[in-house]
């Protein structure tokens, strides 16, 4: 329920929320999940993120996942607070509110100024020495077919 209820205020549909988490969390949808650089549960939440939100990635991980997505959604209000029209390119940007923020308003085909350790740790998303917001988008629809399914900013008929 909580859920289908951010999706509605966010203007995204339940399944596209429900793809990030399992992905962040690694398949898992574990609210204790924890990667090797420490970021957190359903949409691997870093310290200055718990800060934000007025707790601590070991609060967190203690959570269950109900009470954790009250972190989640207090987390995609702020985003959506601080960048205007969001999710404006759908998926993509609400993807982006969690791994790099400050990529939210970058254009689908722009290449986004990714440094060497950003790419050596997150190797998925580099295609031919560059990150670009389409290459990811469509790596997400070959993992979640279901996303090319539908109309989440207009963006979906690459």
């Amino acid at each position: 329920m909580k859920v289908r209820s951010l999706a509605a205020e966010l203007g995204c549909r339940p399944e596209e929320l429900m793809a990030i988490m399992h992905f962040e969390s690694g398949g898992t949808l574990s609210p204790s999940v924890q990667n090797s650089f420490g970021y957190t549960g359903l949409i691997q939440f870093g310290t200055s993120a718990a800060a934000m939100l007025n707790t601590t990635t070991a609060a967190l991980k203690a959570m269950t996942h109900i009470q954790q997505m009250d972190y989640v959604a207090a987390y995609f209000r702020a985003a959506k607070k601080s960048n205007p029209g969001f999710p404006k390119l759908g998926f993509i940007d609400l993807y982006f509110a969690v791994f790099y923020p400050k990529w939210i308003p970058r254009g689908m085909d722009e290449i986004l100024p990714a440094g060497d350790t950003l790419k050596k740790n997150n190797p998925a998303l580099v295609h031919n020495g560059v990150v670009m917001k389409r290459y990811i988008l469509n790596d997400y629809i070959k993992r979640y077919p279901f996303l090319a399914n539908g109309n989440s900013g207009g963006l979906w008929g690459l």
